[in-house]
């Protein structure tokens, strides 16, 4: 009787780990979960996945276009892996080519940006305190991962500084 346990065990404990190999196998050579069960998850899934596909091609389709300029106008385009990674973590924030008409603001005024930071920042993109000023949080992440300052944004509140900067140029609030 304690034999028929015993091996009972040991062959449900066989089964789950061939399905797990097996699982771990599919994911490697199809690079996806195979899910067999259906119903209205799955289809959130599968339609979740779709999307990320599309959002991926148009991100790499982007990225050939940034590329591709830069390559002209011998300007040296973001760092495309450093972007991928930051992808990860949060939103891409709009992004600027160059100044708007009255020329760059001087982000240097943001207490933790130096004239390094003001360049790393000017390359990416970003030029003016109101566009720092509208960064989500997901936008502020996105910055902090990819110049490799992950939450330095937060804890100096360059969205609040920029805010009152604005305002102190503006004379009027954001």
């Amino acid at each position: 009787m304690v034999f028929l346990v015993f091996e009972t065990v040991v062959l449900i404990a066989a089964a789950v780990a061939c399905g797990i190999f097996l699982g771990i196998v599919a994911k490697q050579l199809f690079g996806k979960v195979i899910v067999v069960d259906g119903g209205p998850r799955f289809t959130e899934i599968m339609d979740q996945a779709a999307a990320d596909e599309r959002g991926a091609a148009e991100a790499s389709t982007i990225d050939a276009v940034v590329a591709e300029v830069a390559a002209e106008a011998d300007v040296v385009a973001p760092d495309l892996e450093r972007a991928e990674a930051a992808d990860r973590v949060g939103a891409r924030p709009p992004l600027l080519s160059e100044p708007l008409d009255g020329g760059a603001d001087d982000l240097k005024k943001i207490k933790g940006i130096g004239p390094q930071n003001e360049a790393r920042l000017n390359a990416l993109g970003v030029y003016h305190y109101r566009q720092i000023a509208a960064w989500t949080p997901e936008e502020a992440r996105w910055v902090g991962a990819y110049l490799a300052f992950a939450g330095r944004i937060e804890r100096e509140n360059w969205i609040g500084q920029a805010n009152t900067l604005l305002s102190a140029d503006d004379g009027r609030p954001v």
